[in-house]
């Protein structure tokens, strides 16, 4: 196994450890191979990541595995990965911030598969710029209910005059995004998100749910609001995901989500989706008129 190699991305130099470290034993994917998937998806997710606080999932024995959630960047990082100290109750947390290629191939060298990022960015941490939605389905449930639920839900946020953008979350569930163009806290997210799941569980009664104790879910779609909280995360666009086919949590346009599956997405097919079709998700931070 080859232990280092020098890289050359995007006019930086990075030690690569151990490229040939298998990640998903039954694919033979490799730590070199999520490298290249990263390389390959940059231009297109880091503009997702533009100053937003990341926390990453790491998977050092491959994704069969035990993982490790990380917050704290390292201090053994590149110093030319730029930080976010802010204050918790964990003491002061320096966020990773991606901006470059390279950023997102040095997290391969980490074994890093997952990557979460804030719903605020660091210039106003305080005050999302997007709303979200995660919808989950819970036993008795699928990605059929999923897709039901992401087009009411929708409809809804059409209704109140909001934009609405939808990805697959690599696994059974749906996520959407409202972005938002008001000042809004954390906490007036989080009870906007709710009282949306109100009106879904009247629209619908008995398919969706605001419970939160999972044994009383059975059968139906989850609306988890409480993601809105200050300090959480959701998957990042075009994020890979620790499953046994590699999927990734993928935006879609919304004319394709009836007849797309969930495991369809992966970091084999994605970058060819989007060498042919771009990010549908391309204009989700524009201005409104």
């Amino acid at each position: 196994m080859t232990e280092r190699v020098t890289l050359r991305v995007g006019g930086r130099t990075l030690l690569f450890s151990n490229p040939d470290k298998v990640l998903w034993a039954d694919l033979r994917l490799h730590k070199a191979d999520l490298a290249r998937y990263f390389a390959a998806v940059a231009p297109f997710m880091l503009p997702h990541l533009r100053g937003r606080p990341l926390s990453l999932i790491r998977f050092p024995d491959g994704v069969s595995g035990k993982s490790f959630y990380q917050k704290n960047l390292p201090d053994y990082a590149p110093s030319w990965i730029r930080r976010f100290p802010f204050p918790s109750g964990e003491g002061v947390i320096e966020y990773m911030l991606a901006v470059h290629a390279a950023d997102l191939v040095w997290l391969a060298s980490q074994a890093c598969v997952e990557v979460h990022a804030w719903l605020a960015t660091c210039e106003d941490p305080h005050h999302p710029d997007i709303i979200a939605f995660d919808l989950d389905p819970v036993e008795d449930a699928g990605f059929s209910d999923c897709i039901k639920a992401g087009v009411l839900l929708r409809r809804v946020l059409s209704e109140l005059r909001l934009r609405a953008f939808c990805k697959t979350t690599g696994g059974e569930g749906l996520h959407v995004y409202c972005p938002v163009r008001f000042s809004v806290t954390h906490r007036e997210a989080a009870e906007f998100a709710r009282r949306v799941g109100i009106i879904l569980m009247e629209t619908e009664p008995g398919f969706f749910t605001l419970e939160r104790v999972r044994a009383k879910r059975r059968g139906k779609v989850y609306v988890d609001y409480l993601q809105n909280g200050m300090g959480r995360t959701m998957r990042a666009p075009y994020s890979p995901r620790a499953t046994a086919g590699a999927t990734v949590s993928t935006p879609l346009r919304w004319s394709e989500l009836e007849h797309t599956s969930p495991g369809e997405h992966t970091i084999a097919t994605v970058p060819a989706r989007l060498s042919n079709i771009g990010d549908p998700w391309g204009d989700l931070h524009r201005r409104s008129e």
